[in-house]
């Protein structure tokens, strides 16, 4: 999961990523620290009453509605809580790339060979990822069967 600090205009400015079952609330005070500001607007998930005392702390307006278990309501500002719609669309701009399969990047990688040895299945070669400090081992048997192994080769 993806939390994340935008300014009034919806730019991010932090982020964390956490597991997808970590609670929002838990990453507020990281998202948080050291900033300063008129208002913070969060969504029913960060209503917890330290959030609360943390923002008060930093002189700023709490505009978070109350989540259903709350007993007590605690009011906030409706129209400053449409604002919060900036957030998303901050989300929105984060670039949404599908994945690529590992096999598809080293096809298309360039390579550097270099000899490594030479052993009873033939040569084998290590190729190196410019700007990597790893390496990625490749075997490429005269069968056609390719094996790729990491290591650092230090």
């Amino acid at each position: 999961m993806i939390h994340m600090l935008a300014d009034t205009q919806g730019r991010p400015l932090r982020f964390i990523i956490t597991a997808g079952q970590v609670g929002d609330v838990t990453q507020a005070q990281a998202l948080l620290a050291g900033q300063k500001g008129a208002a913070v607007i969060a969504d029913k998930a960060y209503d917890s009453n330290a959030l609360r005392a943390l923002v008060a702390q930093m002189i700023a307006e709490v505009v978070i509605p109350c989540n259903r278990t709350r007993k007590i309501i605690v009011p906030h500002d409706t129209r400053a809580y449409k604002l919060r719609n900036r957030i998303e669309r901050g989300f929105n701009r984060l670039p949404d790339q599908q994945s690529v399969p590992a096999h598809k990047i080293l096809e298309t990688a360039t390579w550097r060979r270099v000899s490594w040895r030479r052993g009873t299945k033939g040569g084998r070669t290590a190729q190196h990822m410019p700007g990597e400090e790893a390496w990625l081992i490749g075997e490429h048997r005269s069968t056609g069967e390719r094996k790729y192994y990491l290591s650092n080769l230090s």
